[in-house]
């Protein structure tokens, strides 16, 4: 055991929208952050009208070239299209991945 007590799923919610994250591997912290996160309507509202382009300095060489806000934003918009009742992160946790190990 790793010493996280979370659950397999995550119950989400976003307005009237529920979905739940499947747990992958040791995630529960990030499923944690994202939960907090999209409860946050400047942290969301951005990402779900595509106002957020206009704000990421994709050049900037000491950030992700816009990597992370862009996984940011399709997680929301898979959470929010109501087509699925179980979202994976995968996407996203791979993005984190890649800019951070």
């Amino acid at each position: 055991m790793n010493g996280c007590t979370c659950s397999f799923r995550y119950l989400f919610r976003i307005e009237l929208f529920m979905c739940r994250y499947y747990f992958l591997g040791n995630t529960c912290y990030m499923n944690s952050m994202l939960q907090c996160f999209a409860q946050l309507p400047s942290l969301t509202t951005p990402f779900r009208d595509g106002t957020y382009k206009a704000m990421v300095n994709r050049n900037n060489s000491f950030g992700t070239g816009g990597q992370l806000s862009d996984a940011w934003a399709e997680l929301l918009k898979k959470m929010s299209s109501g087509r699925s009742r179980y979202i994976v992160p995968r996407g996203f946790k791979q993005v984190l991945t890649f800019i951070y190990l």
